[in-house]
Parts: C-alpha cells; structure tokens; sequence
C-alpha cells in the first residue's frame, strides 16, 4: 500500500463528505517495557477491513521511551501505518500514525507541551497534544497527566485550565485547543471515587454493579457541574475501573496504601457543532489483559466527517520514471512550490524514502530544497546502491511535516 498522491483542487465544504476512523489509545505504563503484542490495544485485531485510518497513542509515565517507540513503529509500519508525528515531555509521549493511502492528506502538524509544576521541578503531570490537518478540516489530540491523589479534585480541574489557556498555534485558524474543528482528549486525568470504601467499589465490581458506582465519579460529577471540560462529550463507562492493580495481576491494590479502584484513564472528545462536523462513537473500552502496568490500558474509536475532495498539497512533482538499467548514480527530481500556500524556509529538504515510508527520519539520503516560482529541480546522489520502489517526499520546517510527494518510482535493474 503506497503514497496516495492528491490530484483534487480546491474545494468548499459541502462539495462532498466522507467518513473516515480515528483510533485514540492512552496508557500510563507505570514505567514498564512495552509487551509484544500490541494490536488488540491498536484497534489492528478485528482485520485489515477495519483497520482506522488515524492511529492516536498517548503514553504516560514512560520510562524506556526508546523501546516504545521501536515496539510501536515495528507494530504499525508492518500494518501500513507511517508516524506522521511524535512529541515527548518527561515522562508523556504522543504519537500519530496515519494509513500511508491517506498520509498526503494529513498535514500541518504541531505539537504544543504543558507541564504542570505542582509536584516540583521533577513533576511528571502536564500535557502534550498534537494537531493537523486531515482532509479539510483539523483534528488535536491531548494527551494529560493530572494530579494524583484522591483529595485533589480542585487541582485537576485547574489543571485542565492551565494546559486550556497555555497551548497556542501557529495555524492562522487556530489558535488554541478549543478551536479545532475535533478535540479528543485522554490520558490518566487521576479523578477518582467519592464518598465509597475500597471495599464497597470492588464488591460492586464484582457484582458488575458499575452504574452504582457512575455518579460517585469526580469527573462525571465536576462535568455536571460545569467545571471541567464543558461542552465535550464521553462515551458511557461500561468497564470496570483501571486503577490501581498489583503489577502483573487483575487484582485491586494490596499494599499497605489501599488506593481505592477508579477511573483515572478517560476519553473524552469536543465537534464544533456545524452542518458538517460529525463525530460518532464507535466504542469506548478498557484492555484487562495486559497486566504489566498498575494501570489497564483504555482506547476509544471514533468516526469523523471530513471533506471528500480535499484540497491539493503545496508541493506538486513532475512524474519520475528512471531507466531501469543497470546501476542509477544520481537523478533529477522537478517539482513546483504554491507560493500561496506554503511559506518555505531555506531549511526545508527533500527525502528518497522507501515507497512503505515509515516516518519523516527514515530517509535512505537526502537534498536541500530549491525554491522559486517555477518548476525547480534537485539532484540526488550515490544512489547506485539502490534497488526497489521509492517516493521522493518535500519536508517543510514551517508546518515541521511532509508537504508533497511524488509518485512511486522504481530504481535499479528489472
């Protein structure tokens, strides 16, 4: 499955709709190594058919960043999936991956970070989001560590105000979270339950009595009240608290501290309500079989409305075909540069990358761009070494993202 190269003009919304899925997946991995087998938390366990085609992971308390990475990328790159962006802060981590058909339709990233400095300059609360582009409209995502512990209500929902009023966008048409088109939101917002012993929760636990434990929620109670997170949405809590296990195992704290059970790992997800912006819930779930953490991972799938004809990227290539003849030393790529669509930087570049582009880094050489008014074109060298199909891709350092990519080409001997 390859580069999908845009060739629709401008359009308006309303010119035609489709629906595409959005996988958000969150996780405080209490400073564990990742499993190997991570599909069914990925949403890649029901087949290809239904595989989305955004993937959202939000880590928290991540100690080996490095290894989730690799686990991450290994699992999503074999399924077709290329990380579009990636951002860390302490120990957040927040990564997007999108289906490669779709990856020229998502532009535009940034990624903003907050941290929270309630607990000292070793606090590991705050937030990371990550916003783009996506077919005409803008999605972000947030993914936040709260403030522990079961008396801190009030912090957390200033918490929530401090990362509101402090993420700000370079896009001219946002400029903050609340303005985009898609909010999701996820993470261990660490609310807690009122008002119930420890023994009282997991004995309704047991007897899958959830709906008596609802309205004791500190979030769903501060929602009602209108402090925190007004005018979002969140689906029905249908499985059991995620919080907090003796490592390894399915059962509720046993250490002398007792921490009562309760919903610290939460999805919740704002539209701008319009004619045309549409979110639909497809499922809202927690992962019980991956034991490792104190904490059970939660995702939550979601359709979206975006425009069917989304406009062209800024970069448009001259179609490469190169001989297929012996070894290929160098060769020339040609392409033009919308001047009203793109401010180009001097540090911009472009990459040869194999046609399963993996991410932005994963490049087998690279050039400085040339920029202009007209077609220009590049040079890319040593290249004899090479077999196989590729896709040349222009990298632009004021979106920070992928901006064009050309058709896929092959190199070296049929």
């Amino acid at each position: 499955m390859g580069i999908c190269q845009t060739k629709t003009k401008n359009v308006a919304k309303g010119s035609g709709q489709q629906t595409l899925k959005i996988h958000a997946c969150s996780w405080n991995v209490a400073e564990e190594k990742p499993v190997d087998n991570l599909t069914e938390w990925l949403g890649l366990d029901r087949g290809a058919k239904h595989e989305p085609a955004v993937i959202v992971v939000g880590l928290q308390e991540v100690g080996d960043q490095a290894a989730w990475e690799e686990t991450l990328l290994n699992v999503l790159t074999e399924r077709g999936y290329a990380r579009a962006k990636h951002r860390s802060m302490a120990w957040l981590y927040t990564a997007v991956f999108v289906k490669q058909r779709h990856l020229a339709f998502a532009t535009n990233f940034e990624s903003e970070t907050t941290k929270i400095d309630y607990g000292g300059p070793l606090s590991n609360k705050g937030a990371v989001s990550v916003r783009f582009n996506f077919y005409g409209v803008n999605a972000i995502f947030v993914n936040a560590h709260f403030t522990a512990h079961y008396k801190n209500t009030d912090d957390r929902i200033g918490d929530y105000g401090e990362i509101i009023d402090g993420q700000q966008f370079r896009d001219p048409s946002v400029k903050s979270i609340l303005d985009h088109d898609y909010v999701v939101w996820f993470g261990d917002l660490n609310f807690r339950i009122d008002d119930l012993s420890k023994s009282d929760i997991e004995r309704y636990i047991k007897r899958a009595e959830l709906t008596t434990l609802r309205p004791h929620d500190q979030l769903n109670k501060a929602r009602a009240e209108k402090l925190v997170f007004v005018g979002f949405q969140a689906g029905a809590i249908d499985f059991n608290p995620t919080y907090k296990f003796d490592k390894g195992t399915d059962t509720y704290d046993t250490s002398s501290k007792q921490r009562k059970p309760a919903w610290t790992d939460r999805i919740l997800w704002k539209v701008v309500e319009n004619k045309f912006n549409k979110v639909k819930s497809l499922s809202y779930r927690s992962h019980p079989g991956y034991k490792m953490s104190d904490h059970k991972p939660i995702s939550g799938e979601f359709e979206i409305t975006v425009i069917k004809n989304a406009p062209e990227l800024p970069v448009i290539f001259t179609p490469i075909s190169l001989p297929r003849s012996g070894t290929l030393a160098s060769f020339e790529v040609s392409y033009r540069c919308d001047a009203r669509r793109l401010e180009t930087s001097t540090r911009d570049w472009l990459g040869l990358y194999r046609s399963d582009l993996k991410h932005a880094d994963a490049y087998e050489t690279w050039v400085w761009a040339e920029t202009g008014t007209d077609d220009v074109s590049v040079t890319f060298t040593e290249t004899e070494n090479l077999s196989g199909k590729f896709v040349v891709a222009y990298f632009n350092r004021v979106k920070n993202c992928l901006v064009g990519y050309s058709n896929v080409f092959e190199i070296g001997p049929k």
